[in-house]
């Protein structure tokens, strides 16, 4: 079995960075004219590649100091709106999706309902009892912070008139 080499000159990191800082050099290390075209067209699909890639990745990445939306408002909202609910129905039975929904004024399709599912946050809160549909319970300190954003609205409501 016979090993086939590649054909031209072979050289060390430094002269390879020292070429690629400056290509009018080349024609000095290879003495072949297609050798030279193969170099310099590959040189120059690596340079094109390597910017439309980072023009892309420029634009796909989004700014992180910029949030989409914010969540603490939307678990406020539905933290209130359970409060509000749970409040109004004079039972301990539990409140739906749907009946959220309804109170906030969301569609059928709108998904903001699962801010609760899966948070530690929501755990201090709110219960959650899976089955069909799933209720969602309100607990003794999750009262207490829907009183405390009760109180603050009021308080700086009242203070600017």
């Amino acid at each position: 079995m016979e090993k086939i080499f590649q054909k031209g000159g072979y050289l060390c990191s430094n002269c390879h960075r020292v070429i690629h800082k400056d290509m009018s050099i080349i024609d000095k290390i290879y003495d072949e004219p297609d050798m030279l075209k193969k170099i310099l067209e590959d040189n120059e699909k690596t340079i094109r590649k390597h910017k439309a890639n980072l023009v892309y990745y420029r634009k796909s990445i989004k700014n992180p100091l910029k949030p989409q939306r914010d969540r603490h408002v939307t678990f406020m909202e539905y933290l209130i709106a359970l409060y509000e609910i749970s409040r109004s129905k004079k039972k301990q039975d539990g409140v739906t999706r749907k009946e959220i929904k309804n109170y906030l004024g969301l569609g059928t399709i709108s998904r903001g309902i699962y801010v609760f599912e899966n948070r530690e946050v929501s755990r201090r809160y709110l219960k959650i009892v899976g089955g069909s549909p799933i209720k969602y319970y309100i607990t003794v300190e999750g009262k207490r912070i829907v009183g405390l954003m009760y109180y603050f609205r009021d308080y700086y409501k009242n203070l600017f008139p």
